[in-house]
């Protein structure tokens, strides 16, 4: 299936849809980039899901429509639906709609046929009008009282309406085969359109295929492996990045905890060039392996990383000593592009690493919990991060005590954060009874503060600002009037 481009900013061109889906928006990592105010960063997407696929808007600003109508919920979308992101319109389907074309066609079919009633009243106006008629002659005829001398004049009358019906036969026949004529030739016409379009439209997809294709081969020669293990007396930790043939795979063991998970997904060649450029910046490539050395408490610690790409191969094996900086650069770089990627936090941290992060996002959460009335946002701000204390914590057995009590403090401030969007829920409705509009929209907008994006809450207080701000605008047009 395709997208394609018409209205603003885009007014041509189409993109071709590919499982699992793309995205749409104003930030440069979208897959359909929309330069326009109108267009939010990060605005609606297009998945592919048992065969259909499904249009979702993103919490945008200005919100989707298809085919007209401003959409809620994830919407399945049909051959020549047409999605509208401000003034631009995209058209989902496999062949680009030809509407203008049918309809100037019909209109230029029609007058052809109008021509020709046109002519035929012409041609029946004498008979209406004139005196040439049969009922006329024989009239005129009776009324001269001497038939022998009008007989020649009579044999002319039928001579002369002989040959005009013979020219109006001749002249229909023309008029029909013109008619014919002309509609071959809008024909022709339109399918020599039809077919130039389709020949840009293959050149386009050919020229943005090849685009692709280097893109992806160029991303595709990047091999990355990173490794490392600490050897104690009574555990062995093991973490493994690998990126090969646009795929990320990471594998973390850890004997004396029980954890162990693996985790792999596919990638976008942008993503893995993006990776490439920033893998270079860090200047690993020149970076020599230092010497190894001894670690004085019965531990081992070592770390391999291996990166290629074109003709470019560098292995750097550090063993139970520092890190050079450009290594450690590089080590960074993959552990963050993975974290984003995977979704997994501190997912290369030593046990005994996540309990310190636990602990200290613990205490934060706690400082947030108990200033709650300082801000509108603590509580949601607290929640994420007893949120993040659990996730750390997860895969421990047995897990430790703070486990718990994250869990329990999360429960209790989703308790009183409902209780307070509620109660700013009713004083807003409260506020639009008694046409007290902006006072709603404070009411409204605390709401918005409260809650994350995603929440469903939050959009409709968003809906209702939007609506209540529109009402505004309009009681103050007519005052002005």
């Amino acid at each position: 299936m395709k997208l394609f481009f018409s209205g603003a900013p885009k007014s041509n061109g189409f993109v071709e849809l590919n499982p699992p889906g793309l995205s749409i928006g104003r930030e440069l990592d979208n897959d359909v980039i929309i330069e326009s105010e109108s267009a939010s960063r990060y605005h609606c997407k297009i998945s592919y899901r048992d065969g259909n696929w499904y249009l979702k808007d993103l919490n945008s600003t200005n919100g989707t429509k298809l085919n007209g109508l401003k959409i809620t919920d994830e919407v399945k979308l049909n051959e020549g639906d047409v999605i509208s992101i401000g003034y631009q319109k995209l058209t989902f389907g496999e062949k680009i709609p030809v509407k203008n074309e049918e309809k100037k066609l019909e209109s230029e079919l029609s007058s052809p046929v109008k021509d020709k009633e046109k002519r035929e009243d012409n041609t029946t106006e004498p008979q209406k009008k004139g005196d040439t008629s049969p009922q006329s002659f024989f009239g005129s005829l009776f009324s001269s009282g001497d038939k022998k001398d009008d007989e020649p004049e009579k044999s002319k009358f039928f001579q002369k309406e002989r040959i005009e019906n013979k020219n109006e036969g001749q002249n229909k026949k023309h008029a029909s085969v013109m008619f014919y004529v002309i509609v071959l030739l809008f024909a022709f016409i339109l399918v020599s359109g039809f077919l130039l379009i389709e020949k840009v439209l293959n050149e386009e997809k050919v020229k943005n295929q090849s685009q692709r294709t280097k893109t992806s081969d160029s991303a595709s020669n990047l091999t990355v492996i990173y490794e490392k293990q600490i050897t104690t007396p009574d555990n062995i930790f093991r973490y493994e990045l690998k990126i090969k043939n646009n795929k990320i795979q990471v594998t973390r063991d850890d004997l004396k905890h029980s954890i162990r998970f693996r985790r792999e997904q596919e990638l976008k060649p942008e993503l893995i060039e993006n990776l490439k450029n920033e893998l270079k910046e860090t200047d690993f490539m020149n970076v020599s392996e230092p010497q190894a050395g001894i670690s004085p408490d019965n531990s081992d610690e070592t770390k391999i990383l291996t990166i290629t790409y074109g003709s470019m191969l560098n292995t750097v094996r550090v063993k139970n000593t520092f890190e050079p900086t450009a290594f450690r650069d590089a080590v960074n770089v993959l552990e963050s592009f993975s974290n984003n990627v995977l979704n997994i936090p501190t997912i290369s941290l030593t046990p005994e690493e996540m309990k310190k992060e636990a602990e200290d996002t613990f205490a934060k959460a706690e400082m947030l919990f108990a200033n709650k009335n300082a801000r509108k946002d603590n509580l949601k701000e607290a929640i994420k991060r007893y949120s993040y204390v659990i996730e750390l914590l997860e895969f421990f057995e047995p897990k430790p005590s703070i486990y718990d009590q994250a869990y329990k403090q999360s429960q209790e401030a989703k308790k009183m954060l409902d209780e307070e969007v509620k109660q700013y829920e009713i004083k807003a409705q409260q506020a639009r009874r008694m046409q007290r509009l902006e006072e709603a929209i404070e009411a409204y907008r605390s709401i918005m503060e409260m809650l994350d994006s995603e929440d469903k809450r939050y959009q409709n207080a968003r809906d209702s600002i939007l609506k209540l701000e529109e009402a505004i605008r309009l009681i103050k047009k007519g005052k002005k009037k």
